[in-house]
């Protein structure tokens, strides 16, 4: 079975620079990489004179993406979720990503002006592509025998010998060939290469921040062939930051405000990057507290206390026979705060985007208030972060899970239709998906939703991935058997949204699922389609 690429392949010389510009932006943490030593690249028998200059990484030898893929032939493109950098030339296919040391080679053939690829293989690499003087370095040997091409090692003379035709032009010093690329795990054809596969990393999974159980976390994600980490950085107007604006979280110490052992966000981050990871933080931008408890032991610093008596800035509600707060969405005051530390984060941490959930208006908060009005206020705010977000990065995505009900949305302040049919609010949508198909109410039945919420897709520019209850599988449920009586749930549900032509991945919620001994039958299940 072939794999389609439903990507607009560009000449490389024509959109080199601008890859270039993007990966760079996007990155904003230079890796570091080790001094040019006088290499010299010859492809076809002509010297090359490359900026920045070859570099030597693990043994390795890294150039300029755009100068080895015009020198090659090749045509390129980039995808910005993934970061990968994805190249094709005379039937084959290559593609790598900034800071992995995985890369993956096909073969390739167009169809009906769509690629499909066969033969899909990981080939592990000794050095991972870099970002280097504002330039995207990646390693030489790999990318260019992946494209065909002999790759040939002068030591002596210090000269990397390339021919685009197979056979090698004769160097100046005597070479020693350089051993071919070695294949190891096949990948699955049924994915795209591109597919979003993601798992929600909460407050619960930090509570205390353990670092050994979110190393066993992350490497349960990297195991599973997930590719984005979705961080709570912010979930009750507190951090898992270190913030000028918030204080930091209860659930790593006990109380509001006590400054833990670590930066939890940038331990994550860290992790993240070690394992290839891209990694998005995760913000509820209006809860402030859910139980009592919490209500009555606000940190002082925390932004809320000062508006505690203020109805236009902090709503009182009832919840489970809880005293709960949260911000007012009506407030122009509010949206910049969320809007400020928001920004806090992308200028201070190396994240991907940011992520917002479904807490909007929740129940018990302004029940008289019509749709219309709720949807107005909400959209202000998603619009302002969108925007502000963008003007850090136009790479960075923004995007939001809201509830799997689309009435429920609705009733929110949550305009899912606005935002899957226009541009401007959101680079995606991601619907908690959270039944089976036997859940007793056919109409949130799985499939049942999920083509409801793909008959909503209208914008090109806008994914739609799925949220799925990794948590609920083999839980017993009267209301939705499903879970208990089958044990491919997440294999089904993934290869559904496949189907649909129109959904581009999904989020597994959570990431302490991945190493619960009751999904392990889900999870290996899955894996071999991923």
């Amino acid at each position: 079975m072939s794999n389609v690429i439903e990507l607009k392949w560009l000449k490389a010389r024509y959109i080199g620079a601008l890859v270039l510009i993007m990966l760079a932006g996007l990155f904003g943490v230079i890796r570091p990489v080790a001094a040019a030593t006088n290499i010299t690249v010859i492809v076809d028998g002509v010297h090359k004179n490359y900026e920045p200059a070859p570099q030597i990484v693990n043994d390795r030898v890294l150039v300029p993406m755009r100068a080895i893929f015009e020198d090659l032939g090749a045509e390129v493109s980039w995808d910005g979720t993934s970061r990968t950098a994805m190249a094709f030339k005379d039937g084959k296919y290559v593609s790598v990503r900034i800071g992995s040391r995985t890369g993956t080679t096909a073969a390739a053939a167009k169809v009906n002006g769509e690629y499909q690829l066969s033969d899909i293989q990981q080939v592990q690499l000794d050095a991972a592509p870099v970002i280097f003087k504002n330039s995207t370095m990646l390693p030489l040997r790999f990318v260019s025998e992946s494209l065909g091409a002999r790759v040939d090692w002068a030591g002596a003379s210090r000269q990397v010998v390339i021919s685009t035709g197979g056979t090698a032009e004769e160097p100046i010093t005597p070479v020693t060939p350089i051993a071919p690329i070695v294949p190891v795990t096949p990948v699955t054809p049924s994915a795209s290469p591109t597919e979003m596969r993601g798992v929600w990393l909460s407050f619960n999974d930090m509570t205390g921040f353990d670092t050994k159980r979110i190393d066993a976390f992350l490497d349960a994600t990297a195991a599973m062939k997930l590719n984005t980490v979705f961080v709570h950085a912010r979930a009750f107007s507190d951090a898992f930051y270190q913030s000028d604006l918030f204080p930091w979280s209860h659930s790593l110490t006990g109380v509001q405000g006590q400054a833990p052992a670590v930066d939890p966000l940038q331990y994550v981050i860290d992790g993240c990057r070690k394992r290839g990871l891209r990694v998005e933080a995760w913000i509820n931008p209006y809860r402030i507290s859910t139980t009592t408890e919490l209500t009555n032991t606000l940190a002082p610093n925390n932004p809320a206390v000062k508006w505690l008596n203020d109805s236009t800035k902090v709503l009182k509600y009832q919840m489970n026979g809880q005293n709960c707060l949260i911000y007012n969405p009506d407030s122009p005051e509010v949206r910049k705060l969320i809007t400020d530390g928001i920004l806090e984060i992308l200028h201070k941490y190396d994240v991907d985007g940011i992520h917002f959930d479904d807490y909007f208006y929740v129940t018990g908060v302004k029940e008289a208030y019509d749709t219309a009005y709720k949807v107005n206020e909400v959209n202000k705010l998603i619009r302002q972060v969108y925007t502000a977000v963008k003007g850090v990065d136009p790479n960075l995505t923004f995007g939001i899970s809201p509830a799997g009900n689309i009435a429920n949305c609705n009733a929110a302040g949550a305009d899912v239709q606005t935002w899957l049919s226009q541009e401007g609010y959101v680079d995606y949508v991601c619907p908690q998906i959270y039944w089976t198909n036997q859940y007793t109410n056919s109409k949130f039945q799985y499939n049942n939703c999920l083509n409801d919420w793909v008959a909503l897709k209208k914008s090109s520019k806008v994914k739609l991935y799925t949220g799925l209850a990794l948590y609920r599988v083999a839980t017993e449920s009267k209301s939705d058997p499903g879970w208990m009586n089958r044990s491919d749930n997440m294999l089904t549900q993934v290869q559904q949204m496949r189907s649909t032509g129109k959904c581009s991945g999904f989020v597994l919620f959570d990431i302490s699922d991945l190493i619960s001994p009751a999904a392990q039958t889900e999870l290996n299940n899955l894996k071999p389609k991923l």
